[in-house]
């Protein structure tokens, strides 16, 4: 049995996103939520046609939202997003996340060495360490 199995959760979560799925904003609303230390916040919480439960949205897939769909929240009503699984970096740990982007785009492959040209890679022997 799984964690997720014996203690659902009342939000939608990384869990739920093995594959992306195009969903439809019902609404959004500010709900509060309990915190590590105990304490509530008010955060911003968005439904979907699709499913009850709700996806509590961190500044990151808020700010996606208000750059696909408008700034004010109250405008994405019927507006489509597609959500999925990622990974982040919380803490200095790599952990799955859920992330947010236009429906049909892809994620961008991260830059990094691998992308230089070849000419300009330096060869794994000669990095000293």
């Amino acid at each position: 049995m799984k964690a997720q199995d014996a203690y659902p959760s009342r939000w939608l979560g990384h869990a739920n996103f093995n594959v992306p799925r195009v969903l439809t904003i019902k609404h959004v609303e500010m709900v509060g939520i309990d915190g590590d230390d105990g304490t509530k916040e008010d955060k911003p919480v968005v439904y979907f046609h699709e499913h009850p439960k709700g996806l509590v949205l961190n500044k990151t897939n808020f700010l996606m939202l208000a750059a696909l769909l408008g700034e004010d929240s109250d405008s994405w009503k019927d507006g489509e997003c597609e959500v999925y699984k990622d990974m982040t970096s919380y803490k200095g740990k790599p952990m799955p996340c859920v992330r947010i982007h236009a429906v049909g785009q892809q994620a961008e492959p991260a830059q990094g060495f691998d992308d230089a040209p070849a000419s300009d890679r330096v060869p794994e022997e000669d990095i000293p360490f």
